[in-house]
């Protein structure tokens, strides 16, 4: 014959008022602890537990509450909720002053544990403190305070979900037995690697400050922190460039030159204002047309040269950049020279990615 406790329930009848009609009025805690009983005669757990878990949260004082609700989650098969509210109850009554309560609650307690498994998490607690790690169990969270003390579960299948600084670091299913204990080590947790040496007597003791968060990248913790700098190859794009404008500057210098010494000539033959008289032996024609290409080479060329090397220098400049920040999502540089010349001109278009 089961025997329930209740106690502390009480009945509180409200002053009416205009607005009663309006207002959902609470159900009463004892109504709600009978109903709920009831249902766990009939064996309609599904309905009764909740019922009873609600009662206690009408009245957290109720002990006797708390004690049905271990009766009806054991009877439901739920060993681990029985066992952890009996443990509960039996703390309580022992504050309390209720000695025979607490003794029924700790032999009940003592009664589940060898049905249940164990997980146990296994490390220095500094290590998941540092990590602030948080654990989920079947999707109840664990926090990392909590760590030290053995987990009691059904025996089954377990998800067990691991977190740190909010980011979801492990995941892993377990089966465990009844009575059976399954250790998890922190680290494997954090997926940490493992230390051989953690083994050996002498090896030093891991603390706070030798397992902080930073000795684990903190790219690793948070997926938007930037990640340090990638060994990048040799600019080679930016090197050939540069060097394109140096021989293309080379290369205008020496047009320029040649137009100097075309326009010399022509001085030399026909004066100043370079008019050569008609009957002349002598015909400009050649060197005119000397001095103008050269010429437009030599603003061609130049222009090149500088162009090119101020695409080199803001090369350098990027490239050395993504060396200390290296972007999320890389470009493909390429750059196409197309030089122009004509008898009187010359000249350099770019185009491409830079």
């Amino acid at each position: 014959m089961r025997v329930h406790f209740m106690i502390g329930l009480s009945l509180f009848v409200l002053p009416s008022s205009a607005f009663a009609d309006e207002t959902e009025q609470p159900p009463d805690p004892k109504v709600l602890y009978d109903d709920a009983v009831a249902a766990m005669d009939a064996g309609d757990y599904e309905k009764a537990c909740p019922m009873i878990e609600r009662v206690t949260q009408m009245l957290p004082d109720g002990l006797g509450a708390k004690f049905t609700l271990a009766e009806c989650h054991e009877e439901h098969g739920k060993l681990a909720n029985a066992y952890a509210t009996f443990v509960l109850v039996e703390k309580a009554a022992r504050e309390q002053g209720q000695e025979e309560r607490s003794q029924r609650a700790s032999a009940r307690a003592d009664a589940l544990r060898p049905k249940l498994g164990q997980i146990k998490f296994t490390g220095p607690q500094s290590l998941a403190s540092g990590y602030d790690l948080r654990v989920e169990i079947d999707g109840v969270a664990i926090e990392s305070a909590q760590l030290e003390q053995p987990r009691y579960v059904d025996p089954g299948m377990h998800q067990v979900v691991a977190f740190a600084k909010g980011v979801r670091r492990s995941g892993s299913t377990i089966d465990i037995d009844a009575g059976a204990v399954h250790e998890m080590p922190i680290r494997e947790l954090l997926n940490l690697p493992t230390r051989d040496s953690q083994s050996d007597s002498s090896a030093p003791i891991e603390t706070a400050e030798s397992s902080s968060p930073s000795a684990v990248p903190s790219w690793d913790l948070d997926p938007n922190a930037s990640k340090p700098a990638e060994k990048r190859g040799f600019p080679v794009w930016q090197t050939v460039v540069g060097g394109i404008g140096l021989v293309a500057i080379g290369a205008g210098v020496g047009f320029k030159l040649d137009s100097v010494d075309a326009e010399r000539k022509l001085v030399e033959q026909c004066g100043e204002d370079m008019l050569c008289p008609r009957n002349s032996y002598y015909h400009p024609d050649a060197d005119n047309e000397r001095k103008n290409r050269s010429f437009g080479l030599f603003l061609g060329m130049t222009s090149l040269g500088a162009m090119a090397l101020g695409t080199a220098a803001v090369g350098m400049i990027r490239w050395h950049s993504a060396k200390q920040n290296p972007p999320k999502q890389t470009t493909k540089t390429s750059l196409i020279v197309q030089p122009t010349f004509s008898p009187a001109h010359g000249g350099v278009v770019f185009s491409g990615n830079f």
